[in-house]
């Protein structure tokens, strides 16, 4: 009866401690923004995420999840987290996929996978005045992010057009 205690003890401090260390990703990083002023976030996972997706007929990609932070009116995160955001990037091994800078603004497109498909997609963009973090996971084609972002019919996404 003991060991049962004790056993059970053990996965409930496992639990605990196993939560508390999930919560260093990078969605949690931005999750912290999503009810400020001036920020736009979107989530997509299930049956609503492939029905955006099935509306564009030419996406091929297979998503289970996007997450989007939009920053209006020049706002953005601070600093400090943006320094975590490129530590957690560099620790779960994304890749630099993009790198854009135009006159429009710029965009980062990093991710995990190899080139035909990745598993999880890191997007990066600022333009108009905005700046945009999408998170994407599935099976992503690389060359078909501005397609996803323009099957969302949102102005704020139109930073991540850019991205062809």
């Amino acid at each position: 009866m003991k060991s049962i205690r004790i056993t059970i003890s053990f996965l409930f401090l496992f639990a605990f401690t196993a939560t508390i260390f999930a919560q260093t990703k990078i969605e949690s990083v931005l999750r912290k923004y999503k009810n400020d002023d001036h920020v736009m976030a979107l989530m997509y996972s299930g049956d609503k995420l492939q029905s955006y997706i099935k509306q564009n007929k030419a996406i091929k990609s297979k998503l289970s999840f996007v997450d989007i932070v939009v920053f209006k009116e020049n706002s953005d995160i601070s600093k400090n987290d943006k320094s975590k955001l490129t530590e957690l990037l560099q620790k779960d091994g994304f890749e630099m996929l993009v790198n854009v800078k135009s006159p429009e603004g710029k965009a980062v497109v990093q991710g995990i996978g190899d080139l035909n498909t990745l598993k999880k997609v890191y997007v990066q963009a600022q333009a108009e005045g905005m700046s945009v973090y999408a998170i994407l996971e599935g099976d992503v084609i690389l060359s078909e992010i501005a397609a996803i972002a323009s099957t969302v019919d949102i102005k704020e996404l139109n930073a991540l057009k850019m991205i062809k």
